[in-house]
């Protein structure tokens, strides 16, 4: 059983690598730390009835970016695609994301459970993949929460992806000479 500071393991998918094109995304932005974590999905609810009215949305899907995981206060969005920055509400804020290499991870629990697949990423995955993760400032966030449109905000489940920007994509594989023979 996990301690109280120790989120369980999950098992992952292995995930898909992805070339996304830069992306613009609007919504609503806190910072949080570990005691108000938990709080993100108050965010969500304040975001809720801009849905589909977000000058310039493109698409069905939502997004969270993750800012400075590491750091003792972590930056969140909740938003969409938009295809201009000029015509959203001033209370949202906007990050352009650029082009960069994806691993993507299906996240099959509910978005209750999403903190541990992305512990499971960061912890497991990662470290075992030969792969190092673009460090996150102001323009490349940690990760991407991707909400598709099969998502449902009622039950928390359906549709849920998470991205990570990935740094090289060349992976040191050692290969054993073949016995003589």
């Amino acid at each position: 059983m996990a301690s109280e500071n120790e989120t369980p393991s999950i098992p992952l998918e292995e995930p898909r690598m992805e070339d996304r094109q830069t992306l613009l995304v609007a919504g609503l932005m806190k910072t949080y730390t570990a005691a108000t974590v938990n709080e993100i999905p108050l965010l969500w609810r304040e975001l809720s009835p801009y849905l589909g009215k977000i000058p310039g949305q493109l698409g069905r899907k939502a997004y969270g970016v993750v800012y400075n995981m590491k750091k003792p206060e972590l930056a969140y969005l909740a938003g969409v695609e938009v295809s201009t920055a000029s015509d959203v509400p001033d209370e949202f804020n906007v990050v352009r994301l650029p082009d960069m290499t994806y691993a993507v991870f299906p996240h099959s629990g509910d978005v209750s459970t999403l903190k541990e697949t992305m512990s499971a990423i960061l912890s497991e995955w990662l470290p075992a993949s030969g792969l190092r993760v673009v460090q996150s400032d102001e323009e490349m966030p940690d990760m991407l929460e991707q909400y598709g449109e099969a998502f449902d905000p009622a039950t928390g489940a359906g549709d849920i992806e998470v991205w990570v920007p990935i740094k090289n994509r060349t992976r040191t594989i050692t290969v054993e000479p073949s016995p003589a023979v």
